[in-house]
Order: C-alpha cells, then sequence, then structure tokens
C-alpha cells in the first residue's frame, strides 16, 4: 500500500503530502523507474568501483532470487557465516 504509507510517513515527519507529491514518489518509487534512474541504479559509479557489466545494481526485483544462484550447500556455508558474524546482536531478524 504505496499511497497509504507514503501519508503516515508524511504524517509522522509533520508534512502532510498532497496527492500530487504522492503520486509522484510512488511513481518514481516503481522498481523499473529507479532501474532507468541513474541516481538509484548506481551507473554512474566509476567501473573499477562497480562493474556494472557483470551484473547491474538493480537487477530482477524479486526478492529471494538468490535461491536460484546458490546451492543448498552454499546457503548453508553462508548462514553459517553470518550467524557467527551477527552473534550477540541484539537486533530480531525474519527468517522466511
Amino acid at each position: 500500500d504505496m499511497h497509504g504509507v507514503l501519508v503516515k510517513l508524511g504524517e509522522f515527519l509533520g508534512k502532510p503530502l498532497s496527492e500530487d507529491v504522492i503520486r509522484t514518489i510512488a511513481n518514481h518509487s516503481k522498481f523499473d523507474n529507479m532501474k532507468q534512474n541513474n541516481m538509484s541504479n548506481y551507473s554512474f559509479v566509476p567501473e573499477e568501483l562497480m562493474d556494472q557489466k557483470k551484473s547491474n545494481f538493480l537487477r530482477k526485483g524479486i526478492a529471494g532470487d538468490w535461491k536460484s544462484h546458490l546451492t543448498a550447500a552454499q546457503t548453508e556455508h553462508f548462514n553459517s557465516i553470518y550467524a557467527q558474524k551477527m552473534e550477540g546482536l541484539n537486533f530480531p531478524f525474519y527468517k522466511d
């Protein structure tokens, strides 16, 4: 509910947003539009820092696509290292 979230955000910030502004923000926030925007797709970053010929910063906009690229063993290895690095962090992480 992009519209509702933007209304709540404006209220929280003490800056109510007009319907025009909400439509503009919602439009700029669509994945396809962000993918075309140099400020959100990082295409302006020099190649030696981020080689987008290998992979675009914004790829598909699909949550969980990593499952298509990592084997079960790789996922298990990543999760093991992640758990070690995050140990002691008092922040709730949610798993699907």
